[in-house]
């Protein structure tokens, strides 16, 4: 049986913290060394290792932008899920 079509108007989850923190050590890195064609497995490693090590207040800049997107996405998505049930 063929998979249903994702629906285009479905408000998309939120990222978490950890996600958050990948894109800005990403992006820290290539700034930093511009002339390195880093492997992403590369990346993700360092990024990783860098957050293992993070306190819990270092961290807490990218709980509170994903806690924000939490709740932006849980109202989108009670919303939508309003609109669906309108529909039927």
């Amino acid at each position: 049986m063929p998979k249903k079509p994702a629906d285009a108007n479905k408000p998309r989850g939120p990222i978490t913290a950890y996600a958050l923190f990948v894109r800005t050590c990403r992006d820290e890195l290539r700034r930093k060394y511009p002339q390195l064609s880093v492997d992403y497995n590369v990346i993700a490693k360092k990024c990783s290792e860098r957050w293992k090590s993070m306190s819990d207040s270092e961290k807490k800049r990218f709980n509170d932008i994903a806690d924000s997107q939490r709740k932006r996405y849980k109202e989108e998505l009670a919303v939508y899920q309003q609109e669906q049930l309108v529909k039927q």
